[in-house]
């Protein structure tokens, strides 16, 4: 829609520069598309603010959001304020899609955790569980510097939510969870999925460069369990791997589903050595063998 009303982001920009020309704006751009992660990454080092929140390009901040989330970091010295969001749906969305992701949006824990709760609570399903969405939460910048301090330089279309909450919450000191506040507006666009038929060859690779923040997060782990010294720091690294084994897992599967219901017969095989490439043949061969069974 955008490219036939010839709207351009300057535009956008300059309009919103003229209704306030109190607020300092900004506008930084990759000369090639660098993936989510990294005009994130991009956006976070051009800031200058003392608490950082994402907005995904499709989606918009609910009137007062900034304020109702700023106000609860501050009354709670709080490295992450969670809200909820409000979800809009296509109209011909199927209902068990439409339930699947209302059930993961609406997953955030009311009230405060600490330290290493915060990283179970994400980690493990539980009673106090909150989702890995980056959006309709605020960061103190001290987090949002420490955590791509940490993460590598990456390409990857699919997964940079999962990557940047792992750190998140495996860093942050102090959570608030307020599931009463809607801070968010939240468009839902069918993406790539198993759903979706005729996936094109660059599509089936984007879906399988999620594979690349596995590799970032269990290296990640196998770093600090070489580097810690206390049995119980231990014992949870290797929790958290074997969670992190599990969603590893269900991507791939996910995956090896798209090959045989999404893509067409032609392109197949070329497919077929894609995901060989990003996931590797052991764990796609262990895969399909219990598939099998």
């Amino acid at each position: 829609g955008v490219k036939d009303s010839k709207i351009t982001v300057e535009a956008i920009v300059k309009e919103v520069q003229k209704e306030f020309p109190a607020v300092p704006l900004r506008l930084v751009k990759h000369k090639k598309n660098r993936s989510l992660l990294e005009a994130r990454r991009t956006g976070f080092i051009n800031s200058c603010g003392d608490y950082i929140t994402f907005v995904d390009s499709d989606d918009e901040l609910l009137p007062d959001a900034l304020s109702a989330m700023y106000e609860n970091a501050i009354k709670n010295q709080a490295d992450i304020v969670h809200c909820n969001s409000q979800i809009i749906f296509k109209e011909d969305e199927k209902d068990f899609i439409k339930q699947d992701i209302v059930n993961k949006v609406e997953e955030v824990y009311g009230g405060i955790l600490e330290n290493s709760d915060i990283m179970n609570s994400f980690m493990f399903k539980s009673e106090k569980s909150h989702n890995g969405f980056v959006w309709a939460k605020l960061y103190s910048r001290d987090l949002v510097n420490q955590v791509f301090n940490e993460i590598p330089m990456m390409y990857c279309t699919l997964g940079e939510d999962l990557c940047l909450s792992f750190f998140f919450n495996l860093f942050a000191k102090k959570y608030v969870g307020l599931p009463q506040t809607k801070v968010y507006k939240y468009n839902y666009v069918t993406g790539i999925s198993v759903y979706r038929k005729n996936l094109s060859v660059k599509q089936f690779e984007q879906s399988c460069s999620v594979s690349t923040v596995f590799t970032v997060l269990f290296s990640y782990l196998n770093d600090l369990l070489q580097t810690c010294q206390l049995k119980d720091e231990e014992q949870s690294i290797l929790m958290y791997k074997k969670a992190l084994q599990e969603k590893c897992i269900n991507f791939a599967k996910n995956n090896i589903l798209m090959l045989d219901n999404s893509v067409s017969k032609e392109n197949y095989q070329e497919c077929r050595n894609i995901l060989l490439d990003y996931w590797g043949e052991n764990l796609i061969n262990r895969i399909e063998t219990d598939f099998d069974k």
